[in-house]
């Protein structure tokens, strides 16, 4: 099996997606130009009315669509920055174990999944074996499926979070130009607010994988027929990693509106939807 392939894909993916920024710019542009437009209109209609300060007020319109104009311009190297920047601050708030090189290959996760979880399927031995020890054997293989499967589970969830951060972003340039225009500026703001959700969440799941790399990466399960206990409590602590990486979302939320949202019940729920 090539494992590589997850981030052959990701790459792939995100290549194709960056070439959609000079897509969309041509027509953000133009929006940009009515909506300034009609802006300019509202702001002139005040001023022949006498409601506003058309010198302070102007300077303030003419700062505001400069910036927002070098916002849309610039967006695919703004978005490269921020996202690495958000996982570079995880990385090293994780103690600087790994690199954004690493941090942004899932594929390097699952071969660890599969380096670290192979003594349990040596152990297991062959058929003679699983024939005189077959309890023993069936719990063997059910660790190490569920280890293995953690180490996918992390890897897919960065792959999804780091796709998601180039969906929402592109989709973004669009919505910018909104905010020139104040009866329309809530769109950019939500454009702008999911951008920085998204960049913590990429930051959470950052700092937890560099931690795993640390904590998982000194797992020794050779050999584990003698000890059984650390096999499952090895096990135990790959899922609760896993569990976190697929609660990152729910950290971000709770970074951002400023309450907590990691309890017991989360869990349950995350297991009642893996079907335990």
């Amino acid at each position: 099996m090539d494992s590589g392939i997850l981030t052959s894909v990701l790459n792939q993916l995100a290549g194709r997606l960056s070439l959609g920024y000079a897509r969309i710019l041509p027509d953000a542009l133009v929006l940009m130009r009515y909506l300034v437009a009609i802006e300019l209109v509202v702001l002139g209609l005040f001023w022949a009315l006498g409601k506003s300060d058309i010198t302070v007020t102007a300077i303030k319109k003419i700062t505001a669509i400069g910036f927002f104009l070098w916002v849309i311009t610039e967006m695919q190297t703004l978005t490269y920055a921020l996202i690495r920047s958000f996982a570079q601050a995880g990385l090293v708030a994780g103690g600087n174990v790994i690199n954004l090189t690493t941090l942004f290959d899932p594929s390097a996760i699952v071969d660890m999944g599969f380096r670290i979880t192979k003594p349990i399927f040596d152990d297991i031995g062959g058929f003679t074996n699983i024939a005189y020890h077959p309890v023993n054997s069936a719990l063997q293989f059910l660790a190490g499926l569920l280890g293995l499967f953690s180490y996918f589970f992390i890897a897919w969830n960065l792959f999804i979070i780091i796709i998601e951060f180039y969906l929402f972003t592109v989709c973004a340039v669009i919505l910018i130009p909104f905010a020139v225009f104040k009866p329309t500026s809530w769109l950019a703001e939500r454009a702008i607010g999911g951008t920085f959700t998204i960049g913590v969440k990429l930051m959470i799941l950052a700092l937890i994988i560099s931690i795993a790399y640390d904590v998982m990466g000194g797992l020794d399960l050779t050999p584990v027929t003698d000890n059984s206990y650390q096999l499952y409590c090895a096990v135990s602590l790959m899922c609760v990693i896993a569990y976190l990486c697929w609660s990152a979302p729910n950290f971000a939320a709770g970074i951002i509106s400023g309450g907590p949202n990691l309890s017991g019940s989360h869990f349950l729920a995350g297991a009642a939807a893996l079907g335990f």
